[in-house]
């Protein structure tokens, strides 16, 4: 396991304008993929402000 930054290889941008930040979201296999959505937009919310 590795802690800290990752090198950066690319940059994302939103409208072309200001940097943005990238994430993958991968279920389980048998994971009930209503509740890990519902899970992912709730921890975005906490992490918005």
């Amino acid at each position: 396991m590795r802690n800290g930054p990752l090198p950066r290889n690319d940059v994302v941008t939103r409208n072309g304008e200001e940097e943005a930040v990238w994430g993958l979201v991968l279920g389980l296999r048998g994971a009930d993929a209503r509740m890990v959505v519902t899970g992912v937009k709730a921890r975005l919310a906490e992490l918005e402000p």
